[in-house]
């Protein structure tokens, strides 16, 4: 038996233009909320991220001394740029042992369109607001905890049990933006 779904583009806002919104016929729905890239290292190691609006992940907004974030996890796309910014953090790294003393170059900016989706997750007045669907996990879920004073991603997933189901990891990645952007703050 098919059923129909509702369908509808993104405002420039990142939310549903349910006035531009159309029926399909389907069983199913399969959704890309992008990609992030492994930050989980160095989170543990300290690092601080902020969510970017302009790039639609997380990025590192300070490192303890000693921890040179690179590449992509750094907002760094392009793998020219991202050539340099290994060059920079490597450079920044030998400064730090005492084997450099020149200048650092600046970290290279992403120019042009996201390279990910926007933030995928809408508050829906008659639905509930799955976050993660393997552990039934919706946005009020998250807000709850964060206003119970579970300020890290780390605390924030064994709390609510995040990315401990039957697909751990990346597929739990989006309660981090649940954490970090309801709250307007960095996370850690």
């Amino acid at each position: 038996m098919s059923a129909e779904r509702l369908i509808a583009p993104l405002d420039p806002t990142g939310e549903a233009d349910i006035s531009r919104a159309w029926t399909i016929p389907c069983d199913g729905i399969a959704v890309s909320v992008g990609w992030t890239p492994n930050s989980s290292q160095l989170s543990q190691a300290g690092v601080k991220f902020s969510y970017d609006d302009k790039l639609h992940q997380l990025v590192p907004v300070s490192s303890p001394a000693g921890v040179f974030p690179a590449g992509k996890v750094a907002g760094v796309h392009l793998l020219s740029d991202q050539l340099l910014d290994g060059q920079r953090a490597g450079l920044a790294a030998a400064k730090y042992l005492g084997q450099y003393d020149g200048e650092l170059p600046a970290q290279p900016r992403h120019a042009g369109p996201p390279p990910s989706h926007p933030y995928p997750i809408f508050k829906h007045a008659k639905k509930k607001n799955f976050v993660e669907m393997d552990e039934d996990l919706h946005l009020t879920d998250f807000i709850n905890a964060h206003q119970e004073g579970y300020d890290s991603v780390e605390l924030m997933k064994r709390y609510k049990h995040g990315g401990h189901g039957p697909q751990p990891g990346q597929a739990g990645q989006p309660q981090c933006d649940a954490h970090s952007r309801p709250a307007q703050r960095q996370v850690d």
